[in-house]
């Protein structure tokens, strides 16, 4: 058993059971959590267009498929900002630029999205577009047969104010390394509680996970 020496240090026994690897790698994570305030989000569903997608209980996001992937109930007073992360993301067919709407209910918000600032890198090329305005963000362009990545930040998605939400990713496009930036917003005071994604063509396949900033 443990012993405690006259200048009060305690000594661990050989006999003493250990953490194992697994638990100290978790208290670990957690703790990191707790410093940087991003914890994991769990959102009570997704549902898609077609194709197939779950959630898992950690919220590892898997899809396959997909014409388009709704992640519903997520954003909640809890934190004041989302990162949602994909990875590994495989276009299948077409060329596939991955879009966002937010969502309130079952409901996606379709108009007034502004870019303030769109930087693409094309190969050797440098493109900049100082305002766009559409129907949706845009993420990271992904080649038919080619994997890419792609990262969205949202800002007070919940509150009803104008959603701050910035995309960085990168792809392919016309079989050209393809990096990608969108600083912008939704135009609307309405609060939203999920968000949807999908490509600009053919379906897409891959993991995604969210995180809340406190």
């Amino acid at each position: 058993m443990a012993t405690t020496s006259p200048a009060g240090i305690y000594y661990r026994t050989q006999a003493e059971a250990r953490p194992t690897d697994e638990a100290m790698a978790l208290s670990l994570a957690t703790s990191v959590d707790t410093a940087i305030a991003m914890s994991r989000v769990v959102p009570s569903s997704v549902t898609v267009g077609s194709g197939s997608a779950s959630v898992s209980a950690s919220g590892v996001i898997t899809f396959s498929g997909v014409s388009s992937l709704s992640i519903n109930s997520v954003f909640t007073a809890a934190y004041s900002a989302y990162r949602i992360v994909f990875y590994n993301l495989y276009c299948a067919s077409g060329n596939a630029e991955i879009r966002l709407n937010l969502r309130a209910g079952t409901t996606n918000a379709t108009t007034e999205y502004y870019g303030a600032g769109y930087v693409a890198f094309l190969g050797n090329t440098l493109g900049f577009s100082q305002v766009r305005s559409g129907n949706y963000i845009p993420g990271a362009t992904v080649d038919s047969g080619d994997y890419g990545t792609s990262i969205f930040e949202i800002l007070k998605p919940h509150l009803a104010v104008k959603t701050g939400i910035n995309s960085r990713g990168a792809g392919y496009y016309s079989s050209n390394p393809l990096g990608m930036q969108m600083d912008g917003f939704h135009n609307y005071n309405t609060a939203y509680d999920g968000v949807t994604f999908y490509p600009g063509s053919g379906t897409i396949y891959g993991t995604a996970q969210i995180y809340g900033y406190r």
